[in-house]
């Protein structure tokens, strides 16, 4: 009887142990998931920053406007908001690694 229960207790641990890998597995790929929908909105505001300055610049063209780009009172907040979510796409992209990696995707350097 003491193999039996020796055999059941084993079971028990493995299956135990299985339950905890499909649960971190789990847990990994929300994470993930999370991290993609967050990069695919910031992608999506650099599209509309892009695409109003964009219009911006052209508005400077027609009117023969010579002045760099930085200094316009428009096209420079644009320009800084742009570089503010190239800087937060490379991040959620390397916590997205993290994750994938299995680590904590906010110990990103």
């Amino acid at each position: 009887m003491g193999d039996e229960e020796s055999f059941s207790d084993s079971v028990s641990r493995q299956a135990r142990e299985w339950a905890r890998q499909a649960g971190s597995a789990t847990e990994r790929a929300a994470r993930v998931g999370r991290l993609q929908l967050d990069l695919l909105g910031l992608r999506r505001e650099m599209q509309q920053e892009m695409r109003a300055l964009g219009e911006r610049v052209f508005e400077l063209f027609r009117d023969g406007g010579a002045k760099p780009l930085e200094e316009d009172p428009i096209a420079g907040p644009m320009l800084r908001r742009l570089e503010r979510l190239e800087g937060e796409k490379l991040l959620r992209r390397a916590q997205i690694e993290r994750a994938r990696e299995g680590s904590d995707p906010e110990e990103v350097d």
